[in-house]
């Protein structure tokens, strides 16, 4: 019988993400695909968009760069393509890699793939999951053997049985794992139809381009594809947005669309692919059936607006990943505490992908609009985005720096109860900071020892060194001492570029990159040095 302490059921790109970062936390991690060999895999671009916080995790483990190289950075996005852009930059993201990028789903695979293998991920190939049973202390899988045909093999012999302390089912939206595991899919099914064509052009626009037709009634948007000789055309127009999924647009359908929304064709020609897409959103009732947990797109369904959809799973495993670790390697000293920050996941990743599905379903609203009523709130909603901090604000969002706050609150205030001087309520700054990814912050020479620590998924207790210091970096070990093997203390000359730092002299943060505790001058030093004494003792025991 095949085992492993994790397996994970599906190899896109958060599946192999998920593998990744499990397997660098030190665990034993098999990942299992219907697909009969690794090279084997759907090579058509797919998702086209990868986000600045999906290359911020890849280069907190040290390979963002490997996927800039290969792909073209993006210096703005859209929200539902109205008339004014999302303009994103240094100042706005506050990241290493402040941009978008331009990288085809089976590029960022195969540098995946690449990654898993050179971690010692194991991979059983050709393998589709039909089953599972949890146990107290494991899960017993059942997959059956996928012939080269594609077909399922009717030999019983090819039924193979499989076990792991913890299942994680990263296998799209059709999840059987998600349906093993008894888990809802709730949300709404598709209203309409989007089309996508892959296709070669004589005379292409250089750059990504958006238009619609004279009566609105078509909008089409034009992406070059890096590394290949084609364009992605994407649009949606109302005469065929009826249409099924699985009804795919004729090359000349395409090639009208872009004709009336661009006003010409661009010698298109050699269609590559050719595909229908709907807007159903829905995402999973929970994340997590006891030792079973979802990520993805098995967690969540959406209209890809703004190319979203990948980058939240990347988050979702990278928010699972320590937490099973900790759990798995009794990283916490308790069951009830392991308990506690499993249940976290669901917790902050459904609330982030519930926020999207909200942003993503205004989109729709204003893809959709034609009629006087449905273009006046485009464009109302393009003239609000020349207000330069509420552009922030959305390119933030649309990047995956700007998540729901409320879950990270909640265990924050979770943890100061029966503290002495226990807070009512958090101050602006904890505001503005729990649970945030840390941005705006230009590291002179450190930055590596904080992903250092990261990535070996301990927590950080970062110290920024200031003219005036209240906190000493020797109290602050002294304070970390009980989880000494956890977490790590550095001291480090950092230069931040938005007002969410100001009076900050440290923080704690998770493995993630996420901040769990705030430490500032106005704050009395003793409540502060209780808090984060709380706060380690919450996520440890």
């Amino acid at each position: 019988m095949l085992s492993a302490e994790v397996i994970v059921v599906g190899t896109g790109p958060v599946g192999l993400w998920t593998a990744f970062e499990l397997k660098k936390a030190g665990l034993d991690v098999l990942a299992i695909d219907s697909i009969p060999a690794r090279d084997a895999r759907d090579r058509r671009s797919k998702a086209l968009g990868m986000s600045a916080s999906s290359l911020e995790i890849f280069a907190a483990r040290g390979i963002g760069q490997k996927f800039v190289d290969a792909g073209s950075p993006v210096p703005r996005t859209h929200f539902g393509a109205c008339d004014t852009p999302i303009l994103l930059g240094p100042e706005v993201l506050g990241t290493r890699y402040p941009h978008a990028l331009l990288l085809t789903q089976a590029d960022t695979e195969t540098k995946l793939l690449d990654e898993c293998d050179a971690a010692g991920v194991r991979f059983q190939w050709g393998l589709k999951f039909s089953g599972l049973e949890q146990k107290d202390d494991r899960v017993l899988v059942t997959a059956q053997r996928v012939q080269d045909d594609g077909k399922i093999s009717p030999v019983d012999s090819d039924v193979q049985h499989l076990e792991a302390a913890w299942l994680v089912g990263c296998d799209g939206t059709h999840s059987s794992v998600r349906a093993a595991a008894g888990i809802a899919f709730e949300g709404t099914p598709s209203s309409m139809t989007a089309w996508l064509a892959d296709v070669h052009m004589e005379n292409p626009h250089p750059l990504p381009r958006i238009g619609r037709g004279p009566d609105g009634g078509c909008i089409c948007i034009l992406i070059p594809v890096p590394g290949t000789t084609f364009y992605r055309a994407v649009g949606l127009s109302t005469t065929t947005m009826h249409y099924p999924a699985s009804q795919a647009p004729t090359f000349e359908e395409v090639r009208e669309y872009v004709r009336q929304s661009l006003g010409s064709d661009f010698g298109m020609h050699n269609p590559v692919w050719l595909s229908r897409f709907g807007n159903a959103c829905r995402v999973a009732a929970s994340f997590r059936a006891g030792r079973v947990f979802l990520a993805g797109d098995a967690a969540h369904q959406f209209f890809p607006a703004g190319g979203q959809g990948m980058n939240l799973g990347i988050q979702d495993a990278n928010n699972l990943a320590w937490k099973l670790a900790a759990a798995q390697r009794h990283w916490v000293r308790s069951g009830t505490v392991a308990e506690r920050l499993l249940n976290t996941y669901t917790e902050e990743r459904r609330s982030a992908a519930q926020a999207v599905i909200a942003n993503v379903q205004a989109q729709i609203a204003m893809l959709m609009a034609r009629h006087p009523h449905e273009t006046a709130i485009r464009d109302v909603f393009a003239e609000a985005l020349r207000n330069p901090e509420l552009n922030r604000l959305w390119a933030r969002r649309l990047s995956g720096f700007a998540d729901p706050v409320a879950p990270y609150i909640k265990s924050y205030m979770a943890s100061q109860v029966n503290r002495e001087g226990q807070p009512e309520t958090i101050n602006e700054s904890e505001e503005l900071l729990l649970g945030a990814r840390v941005t705006h912050l230009r590291f002179d020479e450190e930055e590596n020892a904080l992903h250092a620590a990261t990535a070996t998924y301990r927590f950080a207790v970062v110290l920024l060194k200031t003219q005036e210091r209240m906190f000493t970096e020797e109290a602050l070990r002294e304070i970390s001492k009980p989880w000494k093997d956890r977490v790590t203390v550095l001291s480090v000359v950092a230069t931040p570029s938005d007002e969410k730092w100001n009076n900050v002299e440290a923080i704690l943060v998770r493995p993630d990159m996420r901040v769990a505790w705030v430490g500032r001058k106005t704050t009395a030093v003793s409540d502060a040095e209780n808090a984060l004494a709380a706060v380690l003792k919450w996520w440890f025991g």
